[in-house]
Formats: C-alpha cells, sequence, structure tokens
C-alpha cells in the first residue's frame, strides 16, 4: 500500500503495482461469484436490490460531501 492523501475521505490507501497485480487476479473470479449469488435472486429481486444499493450510496456519498440524496 501507498499513502496518498484525498481531500472527501482520508482513509485512501491506494495499493502498490504488486497489489495491483493481485487485484487484476482476483477480480475476475469475484465477479463470477457475485454473478452466481445474484442469478439466485431472480430480476425482480436484483432490480430490488440494485435500487436499494443505489440510495445506500447516495446517503454515503452526502455524509463524505459528495453526492445529497
Amino acid at each position: 500500500m501507498a499513502r496518498r492523501s484525498d481531500d472527501r475521505d482520508r482513509r485512501v490507501v491506494p495499493p502498490t503495482n504488486e497489489g495491483r497485480e493481485l487485484i487484476d487476479r482476483l477480480i475476475p473470479h469475484q465477479l463470477r461469484n457475485e454473478q452466481e449469488l445474484l442469478e439466485g435472486l431472480g430480476t425482480a429481486r436484483q432490480t430490488e436490490l440494485a435500487e436499494t444499493l443505489a440510495g445506500l450510496l447516495v446517503l454515503v456519498e452526502g455524509r463524505l460531501g459528495g453526492l445529497r440524496p
């Protein structure tokens, strides 16, 4: 990890090149796992989950000084 500042969220710590390579290798596996989990919900529940998470993101961003609900 390498430290860098962020005006909105001082907790940001970007990965090193080695960390980025690890992330790049793992992401496809994680995305496949998430897709398998979501397929079990069905279309209507997936839509409901997406809308709920989008609303939560707006609230979180608002607390960080970004988007407001």
